[in-house]
């Protein structure tokens, strides 16, 4: 916290799916948040955001998916 920095960390098959300005929109939106102190929102805000984009490019196969 004392140094005001962060990082957002995804793997190459979750990175090559979303938009190429993603990890960037995520990066400000949370910046933002911190700023405010809006530490709980500004997290659930962008894992919300995250878990879109993984339903939409893995979806769960109840059938296959074991974790």
């Amino acid at each position: 916290m004392e140094s005001h920095k962060f990082s957002i960390v995804a793997d190459n098959g979750i990175n090559a799916v979303v938009p190429i300005d993603f990890w960037e929109n995520l990066k400000n939106l949370l910046s933002e948040k911190f700023k405010k102190d809006e530490f709980a929102a500004g997290l659930t805000q962008i894992l919300d955001l995250t878990g879109e984009q993984l339903k939409r490019n893995f979806p769960h196969d109840g059938g296959s998916d074991s974790n």
